[in-house]
């Protein structure tokens, strides 16, 4: 650290007020020569998110350590590939500086998407350059059902079962559907 003070009034001040005193620091990160190559490495760890959720955002935190020699900006990112096709969607996690042996969280979410849907998740961590600091981190599965979605569903159950009774008609039970339909004879 290298700090710049100013120097405290001898005299009195007339009227009323403070003495003031400034202090300015500010951190000051150099490469020094030494034997070893300069090595920006990392790993992510820690993934946390739901199995299954039932509403958007689906929050998703990790953390990156910074396992190389030399400071580097960070900037993370998750990827979720829809199991079903589609685009793939890319969310930002932010970027920040860390440190060498110096570990940082990360969080994300993903916002919002269709009522029913299943994602694989990977996380990866970049460089300034956009070089990979870091293997690409599997996460998982994520399953997403909406509550509109699971609501839907229910109410279209209850809503047959209740025009069946309504109807007065009974679906077949399993020895009727087995031995097919009964003949009036």
């Amino acid at each position: 650290m290298v700090f710049f003070a100013g120097e405290a009034l001898e005299a009195e001040p007339a009227g009323t007020g403070a003495r003031v005193v400034g202090k300015l620091g500010t951190l000051v990160l150099m490469r020094v020569r030494g034997t070893d190559p300069f090595r920006e490495a990392g790993g992510i760890s820690g993934i946390q998110m739901p199995r299954v959720a039932l509403a958007y955002p689906v929050l998703i935190s990790f953390r990156y350590r910074n396992s190389g020699n030399v400071h580097s900006r960070v900037s993370a990112a998750v990827g979720l590939r829809p199991l079903a096709g589609g685009p793939a969607v890319v969310t930002r996690a932010g970027e920040m500086r860390v440190l060498p042996g110096a570990e940082v969280a990360f969080r994300t979410s993903l916002p919002h998407g269709p009522a029913l849907a299943a994602y694989r998740v990977s996380v990866r961590a970049e460089n300034e350059a956009g070089e990979p600091l870091a293997a690409v981190a599997d996460a998982g599965t994520v399953l997403v059902v909406s509550w509109q979605f699971a609501a839907g569903v229910i109410a279209s159950t209850l809503g047959g079962a209740i025009a069946a009774k309504v109807m007065g008609r009974r679906p077949p039970g399993p020895r009727q559907a087995a031995a097919g339909p009964a003949v009036a004879s």
